[in-house]
């Protein structure tokens, strides 16, 4: 992508790896110590050591990126190096970068599946997506 356009940037942030708490193994531990009918104890033991098993886990978070793209939605901004710019995103952390775009007689347009609260407000337009546009896609 980049031989074809020297303005396209590819960030690349960092994955970290963050405790997960699963609440469907406290909520399925609750249900089987409450029941009110025995059911056998192989059965109750598994499906026990089960909710155990996945009620923390790992998962991997991806960090850095919204900060990148932010600073160079503004920096590129103040540089004048484009007139429209599409966030594919809803995320309000954005707000602060658009609003100094804006400052700057850029045009930002956000695009996202998401509804959006603050970011929404403070775009040239928020385009929400219908998930239901996408159904044959995943």
């Amino acid at each position: 992508m980049r031989r074809q356009d020297s303005r396209i940037r590819i960030f690349t942030g960092r994955l970290e790896r963050r405790p997960y708490s699963n609440p469907a193994t406290a909520e399925l531990t609750a249900y089987l110590n409450s029941l009110s009918v025995r059911i056998d104890k192989s059965v109750f033991h598994d499906l026990t050591k089960l909710a155990a098993r996945y009620d923390n886990s790992t998962v991997l978070v991806e960090k850095a990126v919204d900060v990148m793209l932010a600073v160079d939605i503004a920096v590129m901004a103040e540089r004048n190096e484009y007139d429209t710019a599409y966030l594919l995103s809803a995320n309000g952390d954005f707000t602060p970068a658009v609003e100094a775009a804006i400052t700057n007689s850029k045009k930002i347009f956000a695009v996202s599946c998401n509804t959006s609260g603050q970011l929404g407000k403070v775009c040239s337009s928020f385009i929400h997506l219908k998930p239901g546009w996408f159904s044959d896609c995943y």
